[in-house]
C-alpha cells in the first residue's frame, strides 16, 4: 500500500507477543538434493522455477531473499494460495516451492518432498531433522509472527493485566503442546520488548519487500 490509515508504532499499544512459525524450501526428492550447498550448485547450473502462495506472501519474499543471499536467480510463479502450488509440486510441474514447514510435515514424512532448510532461528521441535538456513551458513530468518496489540493510550495497569494473562496461558503445558503441533514457537516478552520487536520487524521487512520487487 502507498499509504495506510495508521502508524504501526504510534497508533497502538503493543501488549504481548504470541509466537511465530517459519516457512522453508522444499525440493523434489527425485533431484537428489539434501543440503543447501547442493541446492546452490544445482540452481547455478539450471535456473529454477519456484512456487509460492502468491505475490507479496511470505513464501514469495523468502524465495527472493534466498536468491539474493545464495547468489542464484529463480523464476517466481505465484499461486492463489499454498494448495495449488503443492498440487503442481506433487504433479511434477514444480521442482521446488516455499511454504510453511510444519504444515507440510506429512509430505516430508512420506518422502514426497525434501525440506532443505527452514527460515527460523532454531530448528523446529516438530521436525528436528530439518536444518535452518542459518546453521547451513546463510543468515536467513523470515517468520510469520503473531502478537496482541490494542489502541494507543490504553491504561498501563490494564495492559499489564492482559500481558500477564497471555503469558500465563502460554505457560500452560497443553497450550505449549498445541502450539508446537501447529509449528508456532512462543517466546515470552515484556510489553517493551514486544514494542521493540515490532519496530525491528519494520526495519527487517522493508528491504525484503523492496528486494522482492513488490509494488506499493
Amino acid at each position: 500500500f502507498k499509504s495506510i490509515p495508521y502508524k504501526p508504532i504510534e497508533d497502538f499499544t503493543h501488549v504481548a507477543y504470541i509466537g511465530a512459525s517459519a516457512p522453508g524450501l522444499f525440493v523434489q526428492p527425485s533431484l537428489g538434493i539434501k543440503t543447501l550447498e547442493e541446492y546452490i550448485a544445482f540452481a547455478k547450473k539450471k535456473q529454477q522455477t519456484y512456487g509460492s502462495s502468491g505475490v507479496g506472501s511470505i513464501s514469495h519474499i523468502l524465495g527472493k531473499a534466498v536468491d539474493a543471499k545464495l547468489g542464484v536467480e529463480s523464476i517466481h510463479v505465484p499461486y492463489k494460495g499454498s494448495s495449488p502450488a503443492i498440487q503442481d509440486f506433487r504433479a511434477g510441474v514444480l521442482d521446488m516451492f516455499y511454504d510453511m514447514v510444519v504444515q507440510n510435515s506429512q509430505m516430508i514424512e512420506d518422502k514426497e518432498a525434501v525440506a532443505i532448510a527452514i527460515a527460523s532461528p532454531d530448528r523446529n521441535p516438530q521436525l528436528p531433522d530439518v536444518p535452518t538456513f542459518r546453521e547451513q551458513g546463510h543468515d536467513i530468518v523470515i517468520e510469520n509472527w503473531v502478537g496482541l496489540s490494542a489502541p494507543a493510550g490504553m491504561d498501563p495497569a490494564m495492559v499489564q493485566t492482559i500481558h500477564d494473562t497471555v503469558l500465563a496461558v502460554f505457560a500452560n503445558p497443553e497450550v505449549k503442546k498445541r502450539l508446537t503441533e501447529l509449528g508456532i514457537t512462543h517466546t515470552a516478552m515484556s510489553t517493551d520488548e514486544y514494542t521493540s520487536f515490532v519496530k525491528n520487524s519494520i526495519d527487517v521487512w522493508a528491504p525484503l519487500i523492496k528486494a522482492a520487487g513488490i509494488k506499493e
